[in-house]
């Protein structure tokens, strides 16, 4: 084995480039990962490593809920939720009520946390805020100071870094809250874990306004006993929240959750697979070509008594040295990328923690890529010994890739039919069928990898109808299989994985855009006042003096006894194939005619006259209306209460503005009269989009308690992510086709002499290395079409499917019935990858060549 070694090594040496080649491409997806798990284990803070800056020097932080009595939390928060009239705080915590519930001989420091507004050139913007006195020892941690000092008095502030970036300076005086109080910066300090947070710290009873009355009360606690799981939950139980050093360091047993455990690992262990096999399909040609270059020093290795398996070794540890020099680099090289990358990409926005190498995961990655070296020696090595050179021409009957092909198809189907099949219901298993529908599509990938040295071969039969500057190259490669296989089985590989995901995508996309139904026009913006008439009068004044020139329409709500909003909600006769609402979900609004004409953009006389005899307005053609009437559930939008009234109203039916928008459009004194609720004014309506919506909406709610609604349609979220995932898909096959290209004019250097012996020019020269890399990427991009299509139209089928809710008897019992699938092709994208990828590959390979050496030439002597 040590000969073996030896005699690898210097191959390696010898042909430094050829390695270097090798090296980097078993290399850079070690590095990449490596670097991602690195990178990803130090900006994920655990409880544990965040506990200095969370507590301080602190035992715990305890934080009174908004009512007076038991309230439940999660182990590691200190914020407490209960059920009950949420947004209606009862008597306000006071100081003194906390710190009766607290063990004897406790510290307490106020400490409150929030957000805060500032007014900067641009006007006001919100900033996180933090109320406390970092002075004291118990915050010792909790924040860094960069530059300055730490307030010290009221009025004084110190802000983050990125506070300075939005133009506010060290000495600077600026107005915070919206009564503009003056706040002196006098400082610069740091969030250890989150370098660029916009943040902003002051003593108490500056930055945020409600602690007096226990909205935003908190306290940091210095106890003379560790605060123990059962103290955090005696206090649960009179409405406090606690967060505690003890239950950070040593949690409660927790019911662990692994409902998507399955998917994830074998949805991993594909990723992990497929990188591994594109790495070996990518560095295969060139063992190949190595192994060529080899074949007078392997003879000379066989004449010395080499056996066939002698031979083979020779070539597999090739892999072996390489693909560990590869490994080990890049996961080196990753590792301290990760570690010195990490503080400065923080700084981006991202978390920060210590510094953590997952060694455990690294030597894993590291293990991985020594293996991939090794398997892409495997097909070199296998050939070594063969006997007859005539024998390695033939491309043999393609049986195993057809049966390949076939179980994939097979399997894809009956993962698609696993209801009927197996008895699974689909619903328990839509989210594991996704990752099904991808394992089946790897063994396509499989077959069709094996049936492509016979695909090349066949490619090579029709190049005698070619222009000779093509047939050549489609020539050599389909002679030189093994090489042009490799590379085209790596194109089609990501060609198929980038097609897959952009059919299931756009076919996910369509079903959702087909299944939305807007519950207002296009641009119809909505102001909310979220509790009712308490504020709408700020609200509203504030609103009108944001939007001048906008018409506002006023809409109604209906409040109980207590002022507290009911929302009213449409049952509909749709199972499901009920398109969904987007927008303010199904709340109905509540107005007069001028409501209803901005809902149905014109003036419709008879639905007019129908709301003023207190009927209501349907739009939505799902909705039953049995007798002229309809049933409307009430329920509380702010408060957790159950049930609280059903109204029914008589009703008609009338088309919106858009015939696709759903909704409806309630007589205010109707729903007053059946229902017995109070209704007020508390939203306004008017068809305009806001240029900047959050900036808006902070002014409202600034204003009081209000939001902000804006009907834009169906978003469509990942329209980018398709052009990213096409930018992936072009490193790859460009990388792939010009790797066995530039291994292919390798070859062809006596040939190239030859030709230009007999008058061919660069021009020739390059236009063979073009139609080299045209037809390899060509091939790919082909059968990758194929493999990616099926594979798109079943995660197309298993993410579109809409259940019918009709269930029948199959052979392993009832199974529910799809009532219909969505396919849908992103033509363009799909062009640009099966036609774009193999003309810029072309084009690059011919542009980018040199020019051949000068033939040699006989001269007399």
């Amino acid at each position: 084995m040590r000969a073996v070694l030896r005699l690898a090594w210097r191959d390696i040496r010898r042909a430094k480039g050829r390695s270097a080649l090798i090296i980097a491409m078993i290399g850079l997806p070690v590095l990449v990962i490596s670097a991602l798990l690195t990178g990803y284990s130090t900006m994920m803070v655990s409880p544990r490593e965040g506990v200095e800056v969370s507590l301080g020097r602190a035992d715990a932080i305890v934080r009174p809920s908004s009512v007076h009595g038991p309230v439940a939390q999660e182990p590691l928060s200190a914020w407490a939720y209960h059920a009950g009239l949420g947004n209606r705080p009862s008597e306000p915590w006071r100081p003194e009520e906390v710190a009766a519930l607290l063990p004897p001989g406790h510290r307490a420091l106020p400490y409150q946390v929030g957000t805060t507004e500032v007014r900067l050139p641009g006007g006001f913007e919100a900033l996180d805020a933090v109320e406390v006195d970092l002075r004291d020892p118990l915050t010792d941690g909790m924040r860094t100071l960069v530059e300055g000092r730490l307030p010290a008095a009221a009025g004084e502030v110190a802000v983050t870094e990125a506070v300075l970036d939005l133009g506010v300076r060290l000495g600077d005086t600026v107005p915070v809250t919206r009564q503009e109080r003056p706040a002196t910066v006098v400082g610069v300090v740091e969030h250890p874990q989150q370098p660029a947070a916009d943040e902003i710290v002051s003593l108490p009873g500056l930055l945020l306004l409600n602690p007096s009355k226990g909205l935003d009360l908190g306290f940091l606690v210095d106890t003379p006993a560790p605060v123990t799981w059962q103290d955090v939950q005696r206090l649960n139980q009179a409405g406090l929240g606690v967060l505690s050093r003890t239950v950070i360091m040593d949690p409660p047993d927790k019911p662990s959750r692994s409902g998507y455990a399955p998917g994830y690992q074998l949805g991993f262990a594909l990723a992990v697979f497929m990188v591994v096999l594109e790495v070996v399909l990518l560095a295969g040609p060139a063992f190949t070509v190595g192994l060529r270059r080899r074949r007078d020093e392997l003879a000379t290795v066989a004449a010395q008594g080499a056996s066939k398996r002698h031979l083979r070794m020779i070539v597999l540890a090739d892999g072996l040295l390489l693909g560990g020099l590869g490994a080990i680099a890049g996961g080196a090289l990753g590792v301290v990328l990760a570690l010195v990358g990490t503080p400065f990409v923080a700084r981006l926005g991202t978390p920060l923690g210590p510094p953590e190498v997952p060694w455990a995961q690294v030597l894993a990655v590291v293990a991985l890529g020594l293996v991939s070296g090794v398997c892409a020696a495997v097909a070199p090595a296998a050939q070594v010994g063969r006997e007859s050179r005539s024998a390695r021409q033939k491309a043999g009957r393609p049986v195993l890739g057809a049966v390949l092909v076939g179980l994939g198809l097979v399997a894809t189907a009956l993962v698609l039919q696993s209801d009927a099949v197996f008895g699974f219901r689909a619903r328990e298993w839509r989210d594991l069928n996704d990752v099904l529908v991808v394992a089946a599509a790897v063994v396509v990938v499989l077959g069709v990898i094996a049936l492509m040295p016979w695909l090349v071969v066949r490619s090579g039969r029709a190049a005698r109808r070619l222009p000779l500057v093509l047939r050549l190259p489609v020539r050599d490669a389909s002679r030189h299989r093994v090489r042009t296989a490799s590379a085209a089985a790596a194109v089609m590989a990501v060609t198929a994985a980038a097609l897959a995901f952009a059919i299931g995508y756009q076919s996910n996309h369509m079903g959702n855009l087909a299944n939305y139904r807007a519950g207002a026009p296009l641009g119809m913006m909505m102001v909310n006042g979220q509790h009712g008439v308490a504020t709408w009068e700020r609200v509203r004044a504030e609103a009108e003096a944001q939007l001048p020139g906008v018409r506002l329409v006023p809409g109604m709500v209906a409040l109980d006894a207590e002022d507290r909003v009911i929302t009213f909600s449409m049952p509909r006769t749709c199972s499901g194939r009920c398109k969904s609402y987007g927008w303010h979900g199904e709340e109905l609004p509540m107005g007069d005619a001028a409501l209803l004409r901005l809902f149905q953009g014109r003036d419709d006389p008879a639905a007019a006259a129908a709301l003023s005899e207190g009927k209501a307005v349907i739009f939505d053609p799902g909705v039953l209306i049995e007798n002229g009437t309809i049933t409307l559930n009430g329920y509380y939008r702010y408060d957790g209460i159950a049930d609280p009234v059903r109204v029914t109203l008589p009703a008609v039916r009338v088309t919106a503005a858009d015939p696709a928008q759903g909704g409806a459009v309630l007589p205010a004194s109707a729903v007053a009269a059946a229902s017995g609720l109070k209704v007020a004014e508390a939203r306004l309506y008017g068809m305009h989009v806001p240029a900047d919506e959050l900036r808006l909406e902070r002014n409202l709610m600034a204003a009081g308690s209000a939001d902000l609604f804006v009907e834009h349609g169906y978003p469509d979220p990942m329209p980018g992510q398709l052009w990213i995932l096409f930018g992936g898909s072009l490193v790859v096959v460009l990388g792939g086709t010009l790797i066995a290209t530039r291994l292919a004019a390798a070859d062809w250097r006596q040939e190239q002499s030859t030709m230009a012996a007999i008058g061919a020019g660069a021009g020739t020269h390059r236009g063979m290395l073009a139609g080299q890399a045209g037809f390899i990427a060509l091939l790919g991009t082909v059968a990758g079409t194929f493999v990616g299509g099926v594979a798109g139209a079943a995660l197309a089928i298993s993410l579109t499917a809409k259940w019918s809710g009709v269930s029948v008897y199959g052979p392993q019992g009832y199974f529910e019935l799809p009532d219909h699938t969505t396919f849908a092709v992103p033509w363009g994208f799909t062009l640009a990858v099966v036609l774009g990828l193999p003309l810029l590959a072309a084009l690059i390979a011919g542009v980018f060549t040199r020019r051949p050496r000068p033939a040699l030439t006989r001269r007399a002597t």
